[in-house]
């Protein structure tokens, strides 16, 4: 089953009031490819992307009391990651946490974007190392997504999940197309608020197999 780690939060919500969410659920469309699935239009999809980030920014309204944005999964342009990151770092208030879902990768890339953001993935680094240990997978398929926590202090931290379980049209006898289990959910806490927070992939929340469940583990 997956391991949950426990990450620490400089983040703090106001206390008595509840926190403000928007699902920004965007035209989600795919394609298969060699590498799992991808954005059929993915300049278009940015500028839709970029267009709720924008909206959040500006704040008008009560935008401005946001604290979760969420966009669906396998939404965004791998090719667009970093602009994404750069537009959560220098628009979106201290306070925001930012989940949205990837264009499917190769295993050595995600291994590699790992690395690069290893401060706040060091356990999940490995977790992965212990599969590419056990034979040939860094071709594998991965469908992910990232955290994105702007804390109180402004300073930007990057979490990034695996999905642990596929839907059938992701299942495949080949393995350079059947997708790579991830091994890691992230268990958020916030250090100067009592709230804690999850991101679970899809059906993730759900799986089972024949001896344990996700959700019993989650709980």
């Amino acid at each position: 089953m997956p391991e949950i780690i426990t990450k620490r939060l400089n983040l703090s919500f106001p206390l008595g009031h509840h926190q403000h969410c928007m699902v920004a659920q965007i035209p989600n469309r795919l394609r298969r490819a060699a590498t799992g699935f991808i954005v059929v239009a993915p300049d278009e999809t940015w500028r839709m992307v970029k267009s709720v980030l924008d909206v959040v920014a500006a704040g008008e309204g009560n935008f401005k009391k946001l604290h979760f944005l969420l966009f669906p999964e396998t939404c965004l342009p791998v090719s667009r990651f970093d602009d994404m990151l750069g537009v959560i770092r220098s628009s979106l208030r201290p306070g925001t946490v930012t989940i949205f879902g990837v264009e499917h990768v190769r295993l050595h890339e995600y291994r590699a974007l790992l690395e690069r953001f290893c401060e706040d993935n060091a356990e999940a680094i490995a977790l992965v190392d212990t599969d590419i240990d056990s034979g040939d997978v860094l071709e594998m398929p991965v469908n992910w997504c990232c955290i994105a926590v702007k804390e109180n202090d402004g300073n930007l931290r990057v979490f990034l999940e695996a999905k642990t379980h596929p839907f059938h049209g992701e299942e495949y006898i080949d393995k350079f197309h059947d997708l790579y289990r991830g091994r890691h959910f992230y268990l958020f806490r916030c250090r100067l608020s009592c709230f804690n927070f999850m991101a679970v992939i899809c059906l993730d929340y759900l799986f089972r197999d024949r001896y344990a469940s996700n959700i019993s583990q989650i709980i």
